[in-house]
Formats: C-alpha cells, sequence, structure tokens
C-alpha cells in the first residue's frame, strides 16, 4: 500500500516510516502539518493515512475529516491521546485502527494489515496475519547496556527480537507491566554484559 505518515515529531516520524517499509509497503511522504497533509493527500493519492492527533496547526481529528471528505482516505491513528472522547469523535470517518504511543510493532503492522485486507473487500486476513497468541517475546534489559554487573542502571528498555525498542522505563517492574499490558511475555535479561535474543539461556522470563 501507498502510505501517508503525518507526524510532528521528526524521530518519531522516521521510526513510523522504518516500519511501514520493513513491512512491506511505500512510504508515499512524511509531513508534520494539517496543511501539509492535505497537500500532499492530493498530490500522492496514499491508500492510508498513519496520523496523529495533536499537530502544530491543527487537530488530526478535523484533518481526518477532511482526508475523509475529500478524498475518502481513511486513516490509522498512532498518537498518546486516544480516550474515548477521541475516539467517538472520530467514528464518522471510519477509523481502520487506534495504536498507543509509544508504537509497539507488532501493533502497527496488524493495523496495517487490517487496512491491506479492507482495502481489497476480502473478510479474510493475510495468512501472514500477526495472531495475538503469536505475538513476540519483549526483551527487557538495564541500560547502558554491556556493562558490569553492580554499574549504575540509567532506565530499562523493552525491545522485540529484532532490537527495536518498545519502550523504556525507570524500573523493571514498570517494563514487565507494560508488556504483559500489550500482549507480550516478557523475558528479563539474566546478566548485562552479555545478551542474545537468539539464545534462550541468556533470558528469563519475569
Amino acid at each position: 500500500m501507498r502510505v501517508l505518515i503525518v507526524e510532528d515529531e521528526i524521530i518519531i516520524g522516521m521510526h513510523l516510516a522504518m516500519l511501514v517499509e520493513e513491512f512491506g509497503h511505500e512510504v508515499v511522504g512524511t509531513v508534520r502539518s494539517v496543511s501539509q497533509a492535505l497537500a500532499e493527500a492530493m498530490a500522492l493519492s496514499p491508500d492510508v493515512a498513519i496520523l496523529d492527533i495533536r499537530l502544530p496547526d491543527g487537530s488530526g481529528i478535523d484533518l481526518a475529516g477532511e482526508l475523509y471528505a475529500r478524498h475518502v482516505l481513511r486513516c490509522i491513528f498512532v498518537s498518546a491521546n486516544l480516550d474515548e472522547a477521541v475516539k467517538k469523535a472520530l467514528q464518522p470517518w471510519e477509523p481502520i485502527e487506534f495504536v498507543g504511543k509509544p508504537v509497539v510493532p507488532v501493533l502497527l503492522q496488524k493495523a496495517l494489515m487490517k487496512a491491506e485486507c479492507e482495502r481489497n473487500l476480502s473478510s479474510e486476513p493475510p495468512s501472514n496475519l500477526v495472531e495475538e497468541d503469536q505475538m513476540p517475546n519483549a526483551y527487557i534489559e538495564p541500560r547502558p547496556k554491556g556493562r558490569p554487573e553492580g554499574s549504575a542502571i540509567e532506565d530499562y528498555v523493552v525491545e522485540d527480537h529484532a532490537d527495536h525498542v518498545l519502550a523504556t522505563f525507570k524500573t523493571q517492574r514498570e517494563a514487565t507491566d507494560w508488556a504483559r499490558k500489550n500482549g507480550h511475555t516478557p523475558l528479563v535479561a539474566r546478566v548485562r554484559h552479555h545478551n542474545d535474543k537468539k539464545i534462550p539461556d541468556h533470558w528469563r522470563e519475569a
């Protein structure tokens, strides 16, 4: 699919673009404002938009309405501001999916698969759709990585099997709770100086 990304934070926009391409889709544009999104949607004719709610020159809710009215362009909403009131306000524009921040890659992948499935007018999801019980483990370890045991810990990073950072937290407990809440099995590093995600003995279930 051809995907337009609307995200005002540059680093997050780059991360989303990387994930979209990794999942086999084409990023036709990455923009940071309502005005840019409207112009690019007109010029590039994307199949779907990934849209933040809070933008510097307006509301993502209003933008979603404009994109739907002008181009029948539906959106995947990626935001830390997805409460029930926001979701209700977006319903007239037929949202494809809601993905919270920090972004869990597999959830974005599933949202894109859903968009592709609906675009193809198919009632069956693609065969490579990740099922809930097949969601990858979440690997948790202290940072800085590779330090000797007993070294100062700045934070705890949560990563997937491909070393994508899913989230960071001040405590290991917060990291494991977050992983469980998002449907993962949290695996904690046994030691600090050497951890290989391909070697099960380097990890223990929290």
